[in-house]
């Protein structure tokens, strides 16, 4: 594990590298206050599961996952303990750079090109033990994470394609109640597999992507019928329970449906 000296001169870069080293074997970790850092992380070798609000994943090698550094999160070996390749980082340009890998904070992906992520994860490794100067890890660190970009995003591409039929349906009816069965037939997979897939594609489960697509539909209600109630838009856009729909607009967007309204 290899910690550089952060100097103030450091912090003025617009990313720059705080962290990076290979746990071998990953041991548990559980950070119920979040990190100082953001942390990408890439798994070559074993399984274990990754679990951050309130969800929880499967690790194997070619798994991938990143977390925002004020988000709790913890990650453990299970029956065979996996080798973690992990980099932690910071910079006035994270943010921009983050919410290209996920909106939400944090995501788990499957990279499968490993051979081309890992040479550049062991050219930072040798940048930090000879000292470069903050620029050059800088931009290794910056190249890292646009390789990563590059390859969840041609991955996620081909993903999506796949699912096109599912996805569509989706968005075009998001008040029906859509069956996961249902949904893997559209595009004539397994449940199991179609989950795996969509996880991969968008970085979160079918139901949390559901949701999303009836948020986005119930704000854009809310500002173009007026005349609607709340209660009326959260049975226009399949949430059956007002109270229920309220809990999920305020977690997602933060304030409440009415206050969005009159904003």
């Amino acid at each position: 594990m290899y910690f550089p000296i952060i100097t103030d001169s450091t912090k003025r870069l617009p990313i720059y590298l705080t962290g990076i080293g290979t746990m071998n074997p990953q041991d548990e970790t559980v950070r119920p206050e979040g990190y100082p850092y953001s942390q990408l992380s890439l798994i070559s070798k074993g399984e274990g599961r990754f679990l951050c609000r309130g969800q929880e994943y499967s690790l194997k090698k070619g798994s991938s996952f990143y977390f925002r550094h004020d988000l709790p999160h913890s990650y453990y070996p299970t029956d065979e303990p996996f080798v973690n390749h992990w980099v932690t980082f910071a910079g006035d340009s994270c943010e921009q750079l983050e919410t290209l890998l996920s909106e939400d904070g944090f995501c788990v992906f499957t990279i499968r090109q490993l051979n081309q992520l890992l040479p550049v994860f062991e050219r930072l490794c040798a940048a930090v033990q000879n000292n470069e100067s903050d620029e050059v890890l800088s931009a290794l660190t910056y190249q890292y994470f646009l390789d990563f970009l590059r390859l969840k995003k041609e991955q996620s591409d081909n993903h999506e394609e796949r699912l096109l039929p599912a996805l569509r349906f989706m968005e075009e009816h998001p008040e029906q109640e859509h069956t996961l069965d249902a949904l893997a037939a559209l595009v004539g997979m397994s449940k199991y597999a179609f989950c795996r897939l969509f996880r991969e594609a968008k970085g979160v489960t079918p139901f949390t992507y559901l949701l999303r697509l009836r948020i986005q539909q119930a704000k854009y209600l809310l500002i173009s019928e007026r005349s609607l109630k709340i209660a009326q838009i959260a049975e226009m856009t399949g949430f059956h329970d007002v109270s229920y729909f309220c809990a999920v607009f305020k977690k997602t967007e933060v304030i409440t449906p009415s206050a969005f309204r009159n904003f």
